[in-house]
């Protein structure tokens, strides 16, 4: 599913403002997200827009350029403090790509992670995979997994 560059961004800043202590996405970090949505040959793909349910989950995409952006975030039920973080892994064609992570805390089960830019896969079909950080962590119903592709 591709979802306007307006829409995009704006959902973007809205999450920043609304939870700043939870997603501190600084105002350089919007730049260049708004810098790569501007391009008029840039696709925007939302794979998972708050997508329910338990990890792992997948699903394929095409793209017709090697030049991808990845941003992911979620949230996960927690119930006490755990010095172990709470988040996801993100693979595409079984690869690592990057992870997204919160200490969580009694007021914080959100996690989220920064733009990851790659040059690495070819265009075409690919895998994508999210998995929990930790296999401590059970994923259910009331959790939550959004992950958004940029091709430039």
């Amino acid at each position: 599913m591709s979802q306007s560059q307006k829409s995009w961004y704006n959902e973007l800043i809205k999450i920043s403002e609304n939870s700043p202590n939870y997603y501190p996405t600084k105002a350089s970090h919007l730049r260049s997200v708004q810098a790569l949505i501007a391009d008029p040959y840039s696709q925007i793909h939302q794979l998972f827009i708050q997508e329910k349910g338990p990890l792992p989950k997948s699903k394929t995409f095409t793209t017709l350029s090697k030049d991808l952006a990845f941003y992911f975030s979620g949230c996960c039920p927690y119930e006490d403090f755990n010095p172990m973080p709470v988040g996801v892994i993100l693979k595409i064609d079984n690869c690592y790509v990057s992870r997204a992570l919160a200490w969580s805390t009694y007021e914080n089960n959100a996690f989220f992670s920064n733009i990851k830019m790659t040059s690495f896969f070819t265009p075409g079909v690919h895998t994508v995979r999210i998995e929990p950080l930790n296999k401590n962590i059970i994923f259910d119903e009331t959790s939550f997994i959004n992950l958004t592709i940029i091709e430039f």
